[in-house]
């Protein structure tokens, strides 16, 4: 009798040593996830800004609309979130300022930057 349950607790003991394995490599796996998502979004957030700054206007569009999605992202957590509205901020309001400021003869250039398109 006494084998049988020593056979039992080797069986329970096996058990719950696999399942706090698969348990463990569970939240080890999640957050190299949240961890390679956040990388992206940065090299993604550097990417956007060079575009932004940009010249050229078709690809200073182009890295405000993509720091614009990045921003949009549910995969942000707070910090991530934080650098872009910054980087955003920094691009967008420069180019507002220099804008503000000219003039086209005696009529005065109106322009605006749309934060929210949806």
């Amino acid at each position: 009798m006494n084998n049988g349950w020593l056979a039992v607790l080797a069986a329970i003991a096996a058990f719950a040593g696999a399942a706090v394995g698969h348990v463990v490599t569970y939240l080890v796996a999640r957050r190299q996830t949240a961890m390679g998502r956040k990388q992206d979004a940065l090299t993604n957030l550097r990417w956007a800004a060079d575009q932004a700054l940009s010249d050229d206007p078709h690809r200073a569009r182009l890295g405000v609309r993509y720091i614009r999605a990045i921003s949009r992202s549910s995969d942000l957590d707070e910090d991530t979130e934080a650098m872009v509205d910054a980087t955003l901020a920094a691009v967008v309001e420069p180019a507002v300022d220099e804008y503000d400021g000219l003039t086209d003869g005696d009529r005065y250039v109106e322009t605006y930057v749309e934060l929210d398109e949806e």
